[in-house]
């Protein structure tokens, strides 16, 4: 399913980079405008929209610093507990709230940034707030799910910019969805 992903996304004009990590992006008020990879910093990678699916601690995704948790790449809100001593249960079968810490986004998924939405970036995964795979036994299934209605999203507002200048390519493209 992976590589039928990746081939449609590439037909339709989408760039797929293998073991690439995005380091920083560039905005402009609530929209992004670009990313920036470790491979190609020189490079400003641009898109009409972003989807940060970079997941939590383990990859990097957030990170755990003394003064609390971060978001790396946007400097998006993140969701924690201030004090330290409340981020892990004190025995290892307990639950242990820094599992649900993440990036806080609205109704619709997009990733909040000073308390509003970032117009164009969508959260998914691992990433997001309130998520705690361990306690609900649902690792790749919020992942794909989360995904998905990202996806939809993006759609959605691609399909109602083009139907306004009867662009035969989203309206195909919406028929297939």
């Amino acid at each position: 399913m992976q590589d039928a992903l990746r081939r449609r996304f590439q037909a339709l004009g989408g760039t797929f980079l293998i073991s690439e990590r995005v380091l920083g992006a560039t905005l402009d008020d609530d929209r992004v405008t670009g990313v920036h990879s470790q491979n190609g910093a020189d490079q400003l990678f641009e898109a009409e929209n972003f989807v940060l699916a970079s997941g939590s601690f383990f990859s990097r995704g957030l990170i755990s610093r003394l003064g609390g948790i971060s978001e790396p790449i946007f400097d998006a809100d993140v969701f924690s507990l201030a004090e330290r001593d409340a981020w892990a249960g004190r025995r290892l079968f307990d639950q242990h709230p820094f599992m649900g810490f993440g990036v806080k986004t609205d109704d619709r998924l997009r990733v909040m940034r000073g308390g509003k939405p970032l117009a164009n970036l969508y959260g998914a995964g691992s990433v997001l707030a309130h998520y705690d795979p361990v306690a609900e036994g649902s690792g790749s299934g919020v992942a794909v799910a989360t995904g998905w209605h990202a996806a939809d999203q993006i759609l959605a507002k691609v399909v109602a910019r083009d139907s306004k200048t009867g662009s035969p390519f989203t309206s195909s493209l919406a028929r297939e969805a």
